[in-house]
């Protein structure tokens, strides 16, 4: 998830500097009479303000269950947009009850389709196409098919470069940069995964970064091919940050993912792939409590995501100041950061496999959390989505067809059945 589109609502009542959305923090609970009166004023009006919601204004969206009208939404990570209330894409990747079945390879024929219409080679939109019908196979819908209308959009206004051509500059054996001149992200980011593969065998670590490009989806799609290999996978991304002087602290965390992966035996992947600063953006219903009974998780969640800025971003050239910035696309305003570690380094490949599953089978006996089903570690429910969808074809729901035929009828390319 990661780093993941959310889903915003209407404008907010209270804004706070620079206009943007602010959620107030009061004391509250059985310990606040403990607190001195200075605290307790000060908790009083104590505000913790969300970072933006990166997501296309141009492409209309609801969340799947929502009771709201469409409201607009911006693409992950996306600095330029501007905070408004928002709910996280967990609801969005939860398929909806009146969802319909499409097989998975129309859903990848017809992004295919819009990609060369939009101006992408035939290589690029097939590649993409996999991925992002691939997202969707694992529920991962918020970076799935129905992103293909902003990438469209964005590389049709002259924003991405439809035709990149990547390459990889600063090589040393086990380092390396990837320019993506100017396109999405999913090539110099794919690009760099496979070149990991055999300089992380040869070295025992590999280290590689991508630049000047735009979104790279989901960061598990690149940790997935280092661990599916046999190497333990790390991934993460940064996005130019527009930080203004008395905005809020946690505006420094952007909306960037990571994403572990490590190789399993005959158990199901372990990838874990999330979003640093999900539930937490501006507006979320949940954001204010999760601070007031865990103050602690809020601040991990802003330093997990300054790591993304700073790793996945500045070590890959994107500037803090965007003044700073020197770009021939617009949209190529975001890097990536990937580390491959060779296990064999340290021990027999299939003995670390085999203490990999013994612990997952060990975490399935135990009690699951509240309202779960099962005792699953991340990456467990993606697989079990895949291997079943596969057959059963992808669950969509009307807000994702309506996208799909919205930029089909823009592009000229008939909707997935």
């Amino acid at each position: 998830m990661a780093g993941a589109d959310v889903d915003c609502a209407a404008d907010t009542d209270e804004r706070g500097a620079g206009g943007v959305p602010c959620l107030w923090i009061r004391a509250a609970g059985p310990h606040a009479a403990k607190n001195s009166a200075a605290s307790r004023d000060a908790q009083a009006r104590r505000r913790i303000a969300m970072p933006p919601v990166h997501m296309d204004a141009r492409e209309a969206v609801a969340v799947p269950g929502g009771d709201g009208p469409q409201t607009p939404r911006r693409a992950c990570h996306r600095p330029q947009a501007r905070a408004r209330r928002c709910r996280t894409c967990g609801s969005m990747n939860t398929p909806p009850g009146d969802a319909v079945r499409v097989p998975a390879e129309h859903l990848r024929a017809f992004t295919a389709a819009v990609l060369e219409a939009s101006g992408m080679d035939a290589d690029h939109a097939a590649l993409l196409a996999g991925l992002l019908a691939g997202n969707d196979l694992r529920g991962v819908f918020s970076h799935g098919t129905r992103q293909v209308a902003t990438y469209a959009r964005d590389m049709r206004a002259g924003r991405l470069n439809p035709r990149p051509e990547v390459r990889l500059v600063d090589e040393a054996p086990a380092t390396f940069a990837v320019d993506g001149d100017g396109g999405l992200g999913y090539f110099p980011a794919h690009r760099a995964a496979q070149e990991l593969l055999e300089r992380a065998r040869a070295m025992g670590v590999a280290v590689a970064v991508t630049r000047n490009h735009g979104h790279i989806g989901a960061a598990g799609i690149y940790s997935r091919v280092l661990a599916s290999a046999g190497l333990i996978g790390y991934v993460t991304s940064g996005h130019q940050l527009h930080l203004s002087p008395g905005e809020r602290f946690t505006h420094a965390a952007g909306g960037s993912p990571h994403s572990f992966a490590v190789p399993t035996g005959k158990e199901p992947p372990f990838v874990l792939d999330f979003g640093a600063m999900h539930d937490l953006y501006d507006g979320d219903p949940n954001g204010p409590e999760v601070f007031r009974l865990a103050p602690g998780v809020v601040y991990r969640s802003i330093g997990l995501g300054a790591v993304c800025q700073s790793v996945g971003g500045f070590l890959a050239g994107v500037p803090a100041d965007p003044e700073r910035a020197r770009r021939v696309f617009p949209g190529a305003n975001q890097g990536a950061f990937l580390l491959a570690v060779d296990i064999e380094r340290f021990q027999p490949i299939e003995r670390f496999r085999a203490e990999m599953d013994e612990y997952i089978r060990r975490v399935h006996a135990l009690a699951p959390m509240p309202g779960s089903g099962a005792a699953m570690l991340p990456g467990e429910p993606e697989w079990r989505r895949e291997r079943a969808w596969a057959g059963e074809g992808v669950p969509v729901g009307p807000d994702h067809l309506k996208v799909l035929r919205a930029i089909g009828e823009e592009v000229g390319v008939a909707p997935p059945a």
